[in-house]
Parts: C-alpha cells; sequence; structure tokens
C-alpha cells in the first residue's frame, strides 16, 4: 500500500514554517544567519502569507510584502527573473547552513507527531512529493527514522510543471494525495485522471481550516487510510 500513498511534507509531515522563514531572510542578507533571532518579530506576519505559499520563489513575494511593506495579492504572485534569482539563492543558503550547522539547522523544524504516529500504526511509508529540495527532506526523514518510500521533488521537474501532472504521469497509480496547499489541490483534482484516487487538503499545518469538501483533519486522516487499505484487499 506504501506506493499508493502520496503526501506532501511542509505542513503536512512536518512543520518547517520557521525555517523557511529564517532561511528567506539569510538568503536575502536581512540576517546574517538562520540562526538569527533579529527579525523574529516578523514572524506572525509571515505566517498570515503561508497558507499562499506553494513553490519556495512564492517567499519572494511574502518578504516584499512583509519587509517592504509592497501589498501584494497572492492572486498576483507571477514568477520572475527576480523570483527566479531568490529561489536559486534560497536553496544554496538552505544547503550551506544544512551541512555547516547540521544540528541547528534540524531543530529549526519539527515532525507532527501525530502523522508520523498515523503512518507507524498503520505501516506506512509513502511517497514524498515536495516542492522543497529532495537532499532536506531525505536529511529530516532519516533523522527522525521516519520510512518513506522515496522523495520527489518538484525542483526536478519545469517551473511550469504541477504536482497533479506529475501524479497523473509519474505517480498514475496513487490512490491517494494530501498537500496543505489548496491551489496545489484544485489543479490536483480538475487534472485527475484516475478515478480511484482520494485527494485531501490537510488542515493541521498551513492550510486553512475554512470548509472545503476535500478538507480532511487529523482526526479524519487514519480512518480515510484505513478506508482505503481495507478496500484494496
Amino acid at each position: 500500500m506504501s506506493k499508493d500513498l502520496v503526501f506532501d511534507f511542509d505542513g503536512v509531515i512536518f512543520d518547517t514554517a520557521f525555517e523557511a522563514f529564517r532561511i528567506a531572510c539569510a538568503s536575502t542578507k536581512l540576517i546574517d544567519n538562520p540562526f538569527s533571532p533579529d527579525l523574529d518579530n516578523l514572524y506572525p506576519e509571515f505566517m498570515l502569507f503561508r497558507p499562499y505559499v506553494g513553490p519556495a520563489w512564492n517567499y519572494y513575494y511574502v518578504l516584499e510584502n512583509i519587509i517592504k511593506n509592497k501589498n501584494i495579492s497572492h492572486l498576483d504572485w507571477n514568477y520572475s527573473s527576480s523570483c527566479n534569482s531568490f529561489e536559486k539563492e534560497f536553496f544554496l543558503t538552505r544547503k550551506h547552513w544544512s551541512v555547516k550547522e547540521r544540528e541547528k539547522w534540524l531543530n529549526l523544524q519539527k515532525p507532527y507527531t501525530e502523522v508520523i504516529n498515523i503512518l507507524q500504526r498503520q505501516n506506512i511509508k509513502p511517497i514524498i512529493l515536495t516542492n522543497k529540495n529532495k537532499e532536506s527532506v531525505v536529511e529530516l526523514l532519516e533523522n527522525e527514522n521516519i520510512a518513506f518510500e522515496k522523495v520527489i521533488s518538484m525542483t526536478q521537474f519545469p517551473q511550469e510543471k504541477t504536482k497533479g501532472d506529475v501524479l497523473n504521469e509519474e505517480l498514475s497509480d496513487s490512490l491517494f494525495f494530501i498537500d496543505d496547499h489548496y491551489p496545489t489541490i484544485a489543479d490536483a483534482v480538475i487534472k485527475n485522471k484516475n478515478p480511484k484516487r482520494v485527494i485531501k487538503y490537510a488542515n493541521w499545518g498551513y492550510g486553512s481550516s475554512d470548509c472545503c469538501r476535500h478538507n480532511i483533519s487529523l482526526t479524519e486522516l487514519e480512518k480515510c487510510i484505513e478506508g482505503l487499505i481495507l478496500s484494496i484487499k
């Protein structure tokens, strides 16, 4: 069953928002390194924008809003050369500090214990489909001894490709997909070519708790997975 379940990483399996905030600030030289608390007073405002973030280049606009007060709606977050440069520096900064100060970097992010417990109780090794760079995800999973089938990073695909495309092209047999980014869920639903696939919107991480027919809570997650397992036995 493991190969049939696809999970997003950030906001679904791990809480990595604070790490992303610090990396974004460090990569734009707003702070000296991602372990500096100098701009932590802005973190609550950063979190107001987090539900709208998909790929890392979106953080470019988050910083434009909270640092420069640009007031750019998430509906107007368009990919540009500035976004491209920002994203490259973001990943380089993360790579540098995750190697140089491994323990400090690891401590900036934590797993959602209840999700991990569900995966372990159900003996599931999910496929991870993430916007994060693969090396960081593997490092975090292995550090916490969390079993997984494989990690697929969207950074290995052209910028215009979506998770909905990858589900159809690379993971066509998958029966379950969960993400905390609503535009990703909407795209996956519209493009879905597998009538047996269950697509869910996680509302415990950075996702909104607003009513949506795809919403699933932590308390509902295990029942949903148990139902899928029973349906294929």
